[in-house]
């Protein structure tokens, strides 16, 4: 009876779900640098946004689809509840320490180009903008992106956060990266603890909502 060869444990080789994410993060990261660095307010900006809500949720469809089209997701309206509540505590902290940051002038300067959309908006588009992006992020990031990391929630929820966080570091703004690594690592938690994305979908719209009424302008 032939034995079939035994396979190259030192070699890394992705499955297709993981190909997939892999070939969206190098497709999207790109796009979300783009947009970030628009002028505010321009249309390039709301262009650019809205390819990034259509490429991260394009990509998690893709991802899923390369798994088999089987979705682990599951809704869960008390957890959504739930998330959203975190969302909002955690969109508060930032209000919090917002006078802390503020003191340190460079800084401010990272917090006010960020700032500087929403004092250039002229009614809810951009905020709704903000929030169908979040959706998209959250369905890949917290989706097919957690499920195809491997391991135990640890190893998921660290994964997803880094991935997150890297593909916000594309902009050049540490305090984009720096919200994105404290919003992905809840967002991750929470999807760890419910095992749906949704919850992970609310605290992200709870934040965003938080921080575009009431963290302080400069």
């Amino acid at each position: 009876m032939s034995q079939a060869p035994a396979r190259d444990r030192g070699r890394w080789s992705p499955t297709p779900p993981q190909a997939a994410v892999l070939a969206a993060l190098a497709a999207g990261t790109p796009v979300v640098r783009r947009a970030l660095t628009r002028r505010p307010g321009s249309r390039a900006f709301t262009t650019w946004a809205a390819m990034v809500a259509a490429v991260w949720f394009a990509s998690g469809e893709a991802a899923d689809r390369a798994a088999g089209g089987v979705s682990r997701e599951r809704w869960n309206p008390r957890g959504s509840g739930r998330g959203a509540v975190f969302g909002a505590a955690l969109g508060g902290l930032f209000v919090i320490v917002a006078p802390i940051v503020r003191r340190f002038p460079v800084l401010a300067r990272w917090v006010d180009a960020v700032l500087a959309h929403r004092s250039r908006a002229t009614g809810p588009g951009v905020v709704i903008l903000a929030l169908v992006a979040g959706a998209a992020e959250e369905r890949f990031f917290r989706g097919p992106v957690y499920d195809q990391a491997g391991g135990g929630r640890g190893r998921k929820t660290l994964a997803s956060t880094v991935l997150y966080t890297a593909a916000t570091a594309g902009t050049g703004n540490p305090a984009l990266v720096a919200a994105a690594a404290a919003l992905g690592l809840a967002a991750a938690a929470e999807r760890g603890r419910t095992r749906s994305v949704f919850p992970s979908m609310a605290l992200h719209a709870a934040w965003t909502t938080t921080m575009y009424y009431a963290f302080p302008s400069s």
